[in-house]
């Protein structure tokens, strides 16, 4: 323990020494681990169950539309239809209906720029974790009873109120104003589609699309097996359409869950090879251009490191001594780059990725702290590692005789 606290002392001493090659490490290192937390969650995002959508591997899908047999997009389950499509399936526990209207979105007689609504159940918030920063949602008595009542995302709130204290507010779509009863925290919808204001679909007047088809979401009961469950979702459909004299070639392997729909969206070949190669420039290019100042960094302590060696100090000994500077300062830029992450994907999001007609799209909400220390902080090790390991070793290793004569060491 004695040996470690030296080797933090004389690290923070030359730190302190060599404030300018600290600042450009720390922050390169910075500039690195914000695109890093960004790819890792937004990774995260895509291929796990994430906050709110925590059933993302067993959330079967069915699209508003599908392909027949010659190719045409036919519709689904119709909207008045899909009580009697789920009565034919078994072993569900919740079915969220969603669709989306399109038309001005008013608050206090002023369009805003949000260009749709969001039509819903109330198994749509039942089977999700939505995280609601003031009120409530609303529920399948509110649907059934058309109770005028709206959820709104925190991002049109602050666009719209300039605050989040908005419950019992309202909001107007097609000459009906509708009483805000809860706020939900923004969460990544980037990966799962633009939401901004919900209302019950009842609702619903198919105006101007004329679009009578729901997106279906179906969870099935603990203990059903996905594969299992898909075909019978299949059959279901197949059933559907034959009473509608519409012939339909689906299989199961048409029906994705939410997961499967993210990685098909973005690409498997994306997200297996794609990630993996952005990381490993990230890691490569910075580092690369930081063993340059590394390299000069070093061979300044080459004669301290010199005179530690001829009392006694091992190379091991004389290598972690210089690593635990690079660790720290990996380590300060590193967490630097983490806190802003947040404000960067904000930016990205704000200019490159939102637009009025779309509404905010949120990049990342947060950093999951499993990803933090099981990938942040091993790539934080690396890239010290990759930035002033070699020439940290060579240096450690280098002939006494010469350093001390101020030869050659890197």
């Amino acid at each position: 323990m004695k040996k470690f606290q030296d080797y933090v002392v004389s690290a923070l001493h030359n730190i302190r020494h060599n404030k300018a090659y600290a600042a450009f490490y720390i922050f390169g290192t910075a500039f690195t681990f914000i695109f890093i937390s960004i790819i890792l969650q937004l990774t995260n995002d895509i291929v796990n169950n994430t906050q709110p959508f925590i059933h993302a591997d067993r959330e079967v899908i069915i699209e508003p539309y599908t392909k027949n047999s010659k190719g045409y997009d036919v519709g689904n389950v119709q909207h008045d239809h899909v009580a009697l499509f789920l009565s034919t399936l078994k072993e569900y526990e919740f079915c969220a209906i969603r669709g989306q209207q399109f038309g001005g979105v008013s608050v206090n007689g002023r369009v805003t720029g949000t260009n749709f609504v969001t039509l819903v159940n109330g198994d749509y918030w039942d089977m999700r974790e939505f995280d609601f920063i003031a009120g409530h949602s609303f529920t399948e008595e509110d649907v059934q009873s058309k109770n005028k009542v709206a959820v709104i995302r925190k991002s049109f709130a602050k666009a719209n109120f300039k605050t989040n204290e908005v419950v019992g507010q309202r909001v107007e779509f097609q000459d009906i104003d509708y009483t805000i009863i809860g706020v939900v925290d923004d969460y990544n919808n980037f990966v799962n589609g633009v939401e901004e204001v919900w209302i019950p679909h009842t609702f619903n007047q198919f105006q101007p699309e004329n679009n009578l088809f729901y997106q279906l979401s179906i969870l099935p009961k603990e203990g059903v097996a996905i594969t299992e469950f898909k075909e019978r979702v299949v059959r279901a459909l197949k059933l559907y359409h034959q009473n509608g004299a519409v012939k339909s070639d689906m299989d199961s392997d048409e029906v994705l869950t939410r997961k499967e729909t993210r990685i098909k969206a973005f690409g498997n070949n994306k997200l297996s090879y794609g990630i993996s190669l952005v990381l490993l420039l990230l890691l490569i290019v910075p580092s690369t251009n930081i063993v340059v100042i590394s390299i000069a960094n070093v061979n300044n302590r080459a004669g301290e490191i010199a005179v530690r060696r001829s009392m006694g100090a091992t190379v091991y000994a004389s290598f972690i001594q210089m690593m635990t500077e690079n660790l720290l300062l990996v380590l300060v830029g590193s967490i630097l780059g983490v806190v802003l992450a947040i404000p960067m994907a904000y930016l990205i999001s704000s200019y490159f990725l939102s637009s009025g007609a779309d509404g905010y799209v949120s990049l990342i909400s947060g950093i999951d702290f499993s990803i933090l220390m099981l990938e942040i902080l091993p790539l934080a090790l690396l890239f010290a590692l990759f930035s002033g390991g070699l020439s940290a070793y060579i240096v450690a290793k280098g002939n006494i005789s010469v350093m001390l004569k101020g030869g050659s060491k890197c």
